[in-house]
């Protein structure tokens, strides 16, 4: 449907000169990032998947078959996430100079997770959605809790947003005008694309499914002509999470790096801890997570595509709240402990990605019963629009790489890796690493042992064909 003008004049408005200032801070940390992304060097799991993973294969897959073979493996052995795996070795092997090009596997899987959010908001939203798409990737970019595990290494951001990325793009296409007449042949390769981006992690599973869920919910209530869609997809979502759930892989990796199983009390505890320490942390400390909630709130034009029931609300504000509880509970379930790192940067994604949503949702619902006049919208939405843009450029995450890149800790970093490389290339019996000195924030941090079994020795040996590798933790 088209546009009214009198709609078209008023986005232009509502943005208006505000829009220049978060394009020229978008602009500036995009700068950043690739400044930080210039210095990414492997570490951890990346030197055994350019090895061919534990199966023992040679450094470059030289055939389909020795991929599966590697993939079984692993499935068999350690892990259910075998789309993750899949990628994880196809991508570090596609070189044999990995190391030196790894910052290009980092933008490779990054234009895959633009790509997907784009289209995603795009798909219903048209330019509108582009510029929501750049206000959650800019949120997320700077607000991001752990980037030296996500959004800086590789392994970590392909098993913890790159699974999320392939479901929004599924949702958006499904919701899309591109579904619309004979779809049977496209929403066979959804339910494929929905299917494998349950492969990339479990958590993303659940994500995936509780979402389409309660989709299928509000389509069967509203006998949406389109339900059929939304059912096939949640049917290939739940086969996809029990094939990734289901694994031999997980018992096995449960019970080398969770023996002891934590109590249903300790279970509790941790996950109400957990819940309590990160959601104060971005609710009263994040002025970005607010200011973008506003931006989208005082946009009538968004308040108009996410007009709604008051019921279907109250849907989606459920759904979204269940989606962060099971992404807070599940790992304290599974592992006993405090989650990953890099697990909060996936909690994180589907936070502030449900905050915008559900602001949007509810826009038009707030602007109605506090009856706020359309001049007083567009100029709280501008000022809100710049403070966001502002927020992003000159504090969180933009902040760090700034400060870190200027008194040279990023580089040095990277340095003293690349010197540690050096020593192993350089081949005999042992080899002993010099001790890293310098940990910045931004940047994944190897811990070093003496031991020779340790994770991160025996896959640098399986890499650099080196017999015993021993790190100086001191």
């Amino acid at each position: 449907m088209k546009t009214p003008p009198h709609q078209e004049t008023q986005g232009r408005s509502y943005f208006g000169w505000a829009k220049w200032v978060m394009v020229l801070c978008g602009l500036f940390c995009l700068s950043l990032l690739a400044q930080v992304w210039s210095y990414a060097v492997p570490l951890f799991d990346d030197f055994c998947f350019a090895a061919g993973n534990a199966a023992g294969e040679l450094t470059q897959i030289k055939s389909i078959r020795g991929l599966f073979t590697i993939v079984t493996w692993d499935y068999t052995h350690w892990s259910g996430r075998w789309l993750s795996r899949t990628l994880e070795v196809v991508l570090m092997t596609a070189t044999p100079r990995f190391v030196e090009l790894y910052p290009w596997h980092l933008w490779v899987v990054v234009l895959v997770l633009t790509m997907a959010v784009i289209v995603f908001f795009a798909s219903s939203m048209g330019s509108l959605g582009l510029r929501l798409a750049a206000v959650f990737v800019l949120l997320f970019a700077s607000s991001c809790p752990n980037p030296a595990d996500g959004t800086n290494w590789v392994t970590g951001l392909i098993e913890n947003q790159l699974g999320i990325s392939l479901a929004m793009l599924v949702w958006g296409v499904a919701s899309s005008k591109w579904m619309d007449g004979d779809r049977w042949g496209k929403l066979l390769l959804l339910a494929v694309i929905g299917f494998c981006a349950c492969g990339i992690h479990e958590l993303t599973a659940l994500f995936f499914c509780i979402a389409l869920a309660v989709r299928c919910a509000l389509a069967l209530r509203s006998q949406d002509p389109r339900r059929r869609i939304w059912y096939v997809l949640f049917s290939a979502a739940i086969l996809g999470t029990l094939v990734v759930v289901l694994a031999p892989g997980n018992r096995v990796r449960a019970s080398i790096m969770f023996p002891e199983h934590a109590s249903l009390a300790a279970w509790i505890s941790v996950t109400a801890r957990q819940v309590f320490v990160y959601l104060k942390g971005w609710l009263l400390s994040d002025v970005r997570l607010w200011a973008a909630a506003v931006v989208v709130m005082t946009n009538r034009r968004l308040s108009a595509i996410f007009s709604m029931r008051r019921e279907d609300r109250l849907a989606a504000l459920t759904g979204w709240i269940l989606i962060v509880a099971a992404g807070f509970a599940f790992p304290s379930i599974t592992t006993g402990q405090e989650m990953a790192g890099r697990t909060t940067n996936q909690i994180f994604w589907v936070f502030s990605l449900g905050w915008i949503l559900n602001a949007a949702i509810w826009g038009q619902a707030a602007i109605d019963y506090f009856e706020i006049s359309r001049p007083f919208l567009r100029i709280v939405g501008s000022v809100a629009l710049v403070v966001f843009s502002l927020s992003a450029a000159l504090e969180g995450n933009a902040r760090i790489a700034s400060r870190e890149l200027r008194n040279g800790q990023i580089p040095a970093w990277h340095e003293e890796h690349m010197r540690r490389f050096a020593l192993l290339r350089g081949g005999g019996s042992s080899v002993h690493l010099p001790a890293l000195t310098t940990k910045p924030t931004l940047m994944p941090r190897a811990k070093d042992s003496l031991d020779p079994s340790y994770a991160q020795n025996l896959c640098l040996e399986l890499f650099f064909h080196v017999p015993a590798v021993s790190a100086d933790p001191n």
